[in-house]
């Protein structure tokens, strides 16, 4: 049925229904009289008879949630892969008192 964003996010029936489709929901809002928009963990929902004319600016939102996502991924492993590296030169800088180091250097790279 047409409810407002208030009241699909009831804590209740409705607000289970749209969980089983987008998982957990963070939020609701109406963007127009008759159009709502649900955000949830995996995904979002827009429904309405004037979705179609949102969607432009849905597409330009997610492409820019995609991006973010990207980046948060790409930086996470520079950083973890600037530890590995820096790790291993440490190992290298002590090539002349630890005799294994080679090894684990070898190990650490393959």
């Amino acid at each position: 049925p047409h409810l407002t964003a208030e009241e699909y996010m009831d804590k209740g029936e409705y607000e289970n229904e749209l969980m089983q489709i987008i998982g957990d929901t963070h939020a609701a809002y109406d963007i127009s009289e008759h159009d709502v928009l649900v955000f949830g963990a995996h995904g979002l929902l827009l429904v309405g008879p004037h979705a179609r004319h949102h969607e432009p600016l849905l597409c330009a939102y997610l492409q820019f949630i995609t991006l973010d996502i990207f980046l948060q991924n790409f930086f996470s492993r520079m950083w973890i892969l600037n530890d590995d590296m820096e790790m291993t030169n440490r190992i290298i800088n002590s090539i002349e008192t630890d005799p294994t180091a080679l090894e684990r250097v070898r190990g650490r790279i393959c």
